[in-house]
């Protein structure tokens, strides 16, 4: 249920879900779940503007999170790994360190070099992150191997549309990053395009915070003014900090 609560913007009832989730981890020695809830309940503080920055030993400051907590789940998957280093990028780049989460993306890549589909909750976490993290680094305009990362883009994006075919839960994060690839190929009316079916789908699936995504990323072009506007009123009920629009 904590998968669905943070696909609808209710992230107080998720992190209620989430916990409740690890305490039941722990007593069963689930280490799986143990760390899909952990990485679930790290999503949502950043969402939030809540969780800790990097400190100077590279790990997360709450020690829920430090690496050597996850030595059993990094040898069941290297999914989890590449979450993992993928999350460390995003709260480098949300610090304002591109080069530094440019450097944990290139760990996500060393872990997963060719990714396959996976339909499972871990990796749709890990297909709506990459792209955010590398929309915000492309955004930072500091890599100076900028084939390589938009090659990751157009890597994980395509990952995420074909995610959406089966699960329409993804289908607004598909359309949104579908935007944002035309958008920086300089295609504005075919970012509109996505951009808007991205805002008026996730309406019709009561996901206010997809639509607040959407709603952001419209704000980049002319005459988006309502729809922006939307999107600010509905980051703010949602207590969002506004600092990770594409997470």
């Amino acid at each position: 249920m904590a998968w669905l609560y943070v696909h609808r913007g209710e992230f107080e009832r998720a992190l209620t879900s989430i916990e409740e989730a690890q305490q039941k981890s722990q007593r069963r020695d689930d280490t799986k779940n143990s760390f899909d809830s952990l990485m679930l309940w790290a999503k949502v503080q950043m969402i939030r503007g809540e969780i800790a920055p990097l400190n100077a030993n590279e790990t997360l400051q709450d020690e829920r999170l430090a690496a050597e907590h996850f030595q059993k789940e990094f040898e069941l998957s290297t999914t989890y790994k590449a979450l993992y280093h993928g999350t460390r990028a995003m709260i480098a780049i949300s610090n304002g360190d591109s080069a530094k989460a440019w450097q944990s993306l290139q760990q996500v890549s060393a872990e997963l070099p060719k990714p396959q589909l996976e339909r499972t909750p871990t990796a749709f976490g890990l297909y709506a992150l990459i792209p955010a993290v590398c929309v915000r680094v492309l955004e930072a305009n500091t890599v100076t191997d900028a084939n390589k990362l938009n090659a990751m883009y157009a890597q994980y994006r395509k990952l995420l549309t074909a995610y959406a075919k089966t699960f329409v839960f993804a289908q607004p994060r598909a359309l949104l990053h579908q935007g944002w690839s035309a958008y920086y190929a300089q295609k504005p009316n075919d970012a509109a395009k996505a951009w808007t079916q991205a805002f008026e789908l996730a309406q019709t699936l009561n996901m206010p915070y997809e639509r607040a995504l959407a709603g952001l990323a419209l704000g980049k072009l002319p005459n988006q003014a309502a729809a922006q506007n939307e999107a600010q009123a509905i980051l703010q009920r949602l207590q969002v900090s506004v600092n990770i629009p594409v997470y």
